[in-house]
């Protein structure tokens, strides 16, 4: 039997190479012959050695330590080790990680004092998940490993896989649960993003519904583009899920951004929706057009010119009754305006007129009832 002074145990240098750990004393390994594995003490200036078989059974230690042990030392290694062994296989965020193996190490106060702060550790974390992670591919045609396509407790998460078109492929992750709030709730949102986007899909478009007062997400997908027919085989996609769990997914209310495309399949999927604009969505379009006819500096400078946009923009928060006679109103104000001080306003409110006014279907835009 092996006594408790001739136990070893085991790390893995920053550079991947094995190091041994003997009464608090670390030692990396020098050579390896047919019967043997030789070890030093990490400490440059010390010359004690140890040996081991190939079995990493001790054999014999030779020499005396020219300094004091280190458990402080180990530990912050062996906390590392997690680490790294935790950001490789699993895809938990690196802060979290790092948070959950803080708590669980039960760290000394001396080694807490040594420890590396979670921003100076992060890099090398994630160099080390990216090492794991597969190369993003560059065509639509690509197996998606099995870490991607489950989820934590081992269920399906990658709900949808489909080419809508010859290389044009949708898919949707998502878990049972998160389906079953989908389909459950009576609003949904929707939105995409395209700076998050893999270069070979377009967009990384999200659906969220409501619970205990509360948005969650609860599916997520990867769009080819932004069209109609690609939105209409999403919602078909949902809406044969929800069949297979025998549940019905046809939203009271739909709020979404202003994509013509978006909006045209969402009143053919679901024609008895009331479809609204997204307040942010609006007042950002507004002011994207303000700032393409150069009026950013007025805006931020001029607080009459920024309460009449401001004003502009609050438009959709009145009833439906009231919008267009405000409009007039608006329009009027700054029309007698002396000295014609509000003229560089004319084209917003141009624009404003032949698109929201005009062209957004009122009812089903942005505007409320």
């Amino acid at each position: 039997m092996t006594s408790h002074l001739n136990t070893i145990s085991f790390l893995v240098s920053q550079k991947g190479k094995p190091v041994s750990v003997k009464d608090n004393f670390i030692y990396k390994l020098n050579k390896t012959t047919n019967s043997t594995k030789y070890y030093r003490c990490a400490e440059q200036s010390c010359t004690v050695t140890l040996h081991t078989d190939l079995n990493d059974v001790l054999v014999k230690v030779k020499g005396d330590h020219s300094h004091p042990p280190e458990p402080d030392e180990i530990e912050i290694r062996k906390f590392k080790q997690n680490l790294k062994q935790r950001a490789i296989q699993e895809t938990v965020p690196i802060p979290k990680i790092y948070d959950e193996e803080s708590s669980r190490f039960c760290l000394t106060s001396l080694s807490i004092a040594i420890l590396p702060a979670q921003r100076e550790i992060a890099g090398s974390l994630n160099k080390s998940r990216r090492l794991q992670t597969p190369v993003i591919p560059d065509s639509q045609t690509f197996d998606i490993p099995e870490v991607y396509s489950k989820t934590l407790k081992n269920e399906p998460f990658l709900c949808i896989d489909k080419f809508i078109r010859r290389k044009t492929r949708l898919l949707v992750f998502t878990s049972r649960e998160q389906l079953t709030l989908l389909f459950e709730s009576s609003i949904i949102f929707m939105d995409g993003t395209f700076s998050a986007s893999p270069s070979i899909f377009d967009q990384v478009y999200s659906l969220h519904g409501i619970k205990y007062q509360q948005c969650f997400a609860c599916a997520f997908g990867l769009l080819p583009d932004r069209k109609k027919p690609t939105y209409k085989f999403l919602f078909q996609e949902l809406k044969n899920l929800a069949a297979e769990m025998n549940l019905c997914f046809n939203p009271i209310t739909i709020m979404s951004d202003f994509e013509t495309g978006l909006a045209e399949a969402i009143h053919s999927e679901f024609p008895n929706c009331n479809h609204v604009g997204c307040f942010f969505h609006f007042t950002q379009a507004v002011y994207r057009h303000i700032q393409t006819l150069a009026l950013s500096q007025e805006y931020n400078n001029n607080e009459e010119v920024r309460l009449i946009c401001r004003k502009l923009m609050a438009l959709s928060l009145l009833p439906l009754h009231l919008v267009m006679q405000s409009f007039d109103d608006l329009f009027e104000l700054i029309l007698q305006a002396p000295s014609n001080k509000f003229d560089l306003l004319k084209p917003l409110f141009n624009y404003f007129d032949n698109y929201w006014i005009k062209q957004v279907d009122l009812k089903n835009g942005m505007f409320s009832d």
